[in-house]
Order: C-alpha cells, then structure tokens, then sequence
C-alpha cells in the first residue's frame, strides 16, 4: 500500500484487533440434539452411492456402456447428477417440513445458513463417496465397511467439536473443526 501512495506523500497504516469472543453463550440441549440427528440422517445415505460404483466396475458394466457409445464422462456427469437428485430428495423434505412446523433450531435467521449448508453437503459428500468407492473390489465388502466408515466420518468430527466447544477450550474446538472440514470434507 505505502508503493501506490508513495508518489503522492500519503502514508496508510493498516491495524487489525480481534473479535471479542462471546463467553456468555447456553447450552441449547435441542439445539444441539437436532442437528446431531440431522447430521447422522444425512451422513449415512450418501455411503450408499459408492455400492453401485463398485457394483458396477465389479461386473464391468462401464465397459459395456463405454462399448455401447457412452464416454466415461457422460457415465460420471450422469452418475453425479442422479445420485445429486437423489440426494436433494431428503434435504428438501427437511427444509419443508421445518418451515412447515416452524422448528425453532431451523426457523429465523438459522434457516439460510441451514439450508445453504445441507445442499452445499450433497455435492461434498458424493464426492468423497465417489472416491471412497475406489477403495474396494467387491461390492459386498464396500457395502458392509463404506457405509459404516461413511457415518463414522459424519459423527465423530461433530461430537469432538460440539464437546470440545461445549467445555473450556473452545479455542481447541475451532482448530480441530477447521482441520475435520479439511480432512473430511462431508
């Protein structure tokens, strides 16, 4: 900044301060319980999406389509954009039955950032479930282990954070949940 004004004789001097951190914030047992539910509902559904990757390199059915005329990427764009609908299915019954009971958790300001987040996870979430799928050989094994591992990823990052934030380091709680929304992006 001091170089663009330096021709001129004008000096800029730049401060920051941080952001008081609010200490006097409850414990919302509802809250806090409702989007546990949510987050465990919505994490475990998109584990199942891979079982038909799998299913489908295990009985080499992408050869036959690339045989047939489809290019791998029609195959992908089509695959992501099915399992994308379908995945938006339960997101926007959410959405509606909250605005339609007026859930507090969702309703007021929260209902935005709600919203945005739960269609801003689908596309996140089939992702790393696409890539997860290239893990296994048989559709069984990525049925049995994907789909747990896929809800042990949604669950375990959310109760550390939410207990962490909860007791006196919540500091501790904001770095790890930077460092679980790098790791496991879902």
């Amino acid at each position: 900044a001091r170089a663009q004004f330096s021709t001129i004789g004008a000096e800029v001097s730049v401060s920051s301060q941080p952001l008081p951190v609010a200490r006097d914030v409850y414990f919302d047992a509802s809250a806090f319980n409702t989007f546990l539910i949510v987050a465990i509902a919505l994490g475990l559904f998109p584990g199942g999406f891979a079982i038909s990757l799998v299913r489908d390199r295990e009985y080499r059915m992408r050869h036959l389509l690339r045989l047939a005329g489809v290019s791998a990427v029609t195959y992908w764009i089509a695959y992501f954009l099915t399992a994308a609908l379908i995945a938006a299915l339960p997101v926007t019954v959410m959405l509606i039955t909250a605005a339609a009971t007026e859930f507090e958790p969702f309703m007021g300001p929260a209902f935005a950032p709600v919203a945005i987040g739960a269609f801003l996870f689908i596309p996140a979430s089939l992702w790393f479930s696409f890539l997860g799928s290239f893990l296994f050989k048989s559709f069984e094994t990525c049925q049995l282990v994907w789909t747990a591992l896929f809800g042990f990823f949604i669950w375990v990052p959310y109760m550390v954070v939410s207990i962490l934030d909860l007791s006196q380091l919540p500091e501790a709680s904001e770095v790890l949940h930077f460092v679980f929304c790098t790791l496991l992006p879902p």
